[in-house]
């Protein structure tokens, strides 16, 4: 199975801290300050504004197919 480079996401992901103290007018994703990466047992979503833990998957040792390449998209100059 080919995993997508376009922003297949379903269900978003967000700090509940975060989510109390949005500002008026402005959108999560404008809100959001995560980190997200490989951890030894897998893979981990961080909020840095309040320095907590929104997921932390382990793969339990499993190897699973995964895209970590990007499509340029004409628009973007690099």
């Amino acid at each position: 199975m080919d995993l997508s480079t376009d922003n297949s996401i379903v269900s978003f992901m967000h700090c509940s801290r975060c989510l109390d103290e949005i500002p008026e007018g402005v959108s999560p994703r404008e809100w959001a300050q995560l980190e997200a990466g490989w951890t030894n047992p897998g893979f981990q979503v961080w909020c840095k504004r309040h320095e907590l833990n929104i997921l932390h998957v382990d793969f339990e040792g499993v190897k699973h197919p995964a895209t970590t390449h990007i499509k340029i998209s004409p628009a973007i100059s690099w």
